[in-house]
C-alpha cells in the first residue's frame, strides 16, 4: 500500500518537471533571399566595364562552383532592383534557405568563382547560338567571410543578423570576360 501511495504522490511530480512545450529548431523564414549588391557606387574606370545599374538591368543570369559542380540561375523582372540607391539582384529564396526546414542551403553560400553573364543569343532558330558575356564577378574573399559570419550567426540563432548579412554582404565588382579569365587564372 505504501508503494502505491508512493507511486501516486511520484507521478504528479514526473510530470510538473516535464516542459509541456516542445522547444522548436531555429528555422530562417522561406522566402528570404541573399541581395546581391555593387561594391561601389561608382563606374569603374575601364570603358568596357558597365555601371551597377547597367549590371543589375543586364545581367541574365549568374553563375559558380559548389563542390566541384557548376551551378546557375537565371534573374526575372522580380528580381531585380533598379529604382532603389544601389540597385540590386535578389536570389531566389530556394538558393538561400531549405524550404521544407528554414535550415541554410549551401549551395550559394559555400559557391566560389561567382559571376554575374548577360547571356547573347545571335541567330535565328533552329540555328540560334548562345554564349555568356561575364559583366561582374564576387570575390572569392566577400564570399568567405559572409559565409562565416552567416554561419556564426545562424548557429547562434541571431536570425536579425543573419537576414542583414543575406541584405549586404554580397557585394559585386564589374569585370569584363577577358579580365575576369585573366584573374581567373592567376
Amino acid at each position: 500500500m505504501k508503494k502505491i501511495l508512493f507511486l501516486l504522490l511520484i507521478i504528479p511530480l514526473v510530470f510538473a518537471c516535464e516542459d509541456p512545450k516542445e522547444v522548436e529548431p531555429f528555422k530562417l523564414d522561406t522566402d528570404a533571399t541573399i541581395r546581391l549588391i555593387p561594391a561601389s557606387s561608382t563606374k569603374s574606370t575601364r570603358s568596357a566595364t558597365l555601371t551597377d545599374l547597367e549590371i543589375v538591368q543586364q545581367a541574365t543570369d549568374i553563375f559558380f562552383q559548389w563542390n566541384g559542380e557548376t551551378l546557375g540561375r537565371g534573374f526575372s523582372a522580380e528580381q531585380r532592383s533598379v529604382s532603389t540607391s544601389p540597385p540590386f539582384l535578389s536570389m531566389f529564396s530556394g538558393d538561400v534557405v531549405v524550404a521544407e526546414t528554414g535550415e541554410l542551403n549551401p549551395h550559394f553560400i559555400e559557391a566560389e568563382d561567382v559571376v554575374l553573364v548577360k547571356i547573347i543569343t545571335t541567330g535565328e532558330i533552329p540555328f540560334q547560338k548562345q554564349y555568356a558575356d561575364t559583366i561582374a564577378y564576387i570575390p572569392n574573399s566577400t564570399i568567405r567571410q559572409a559565409e562565416q559570419a552567416i554561419k556564426t550567426a545562424y548557429t547562434g540563432e541571431n536570425e536579425a543578423a543573419v537576414y542583414a548579412l543575406f541584405m549586404s554582404a554580397y557585394k559585386f565588382i564589374p569585370i569584363t570576360g577577358a579580365e575576369w579569365r585573366a584573374l581567373e587564372n592567376k
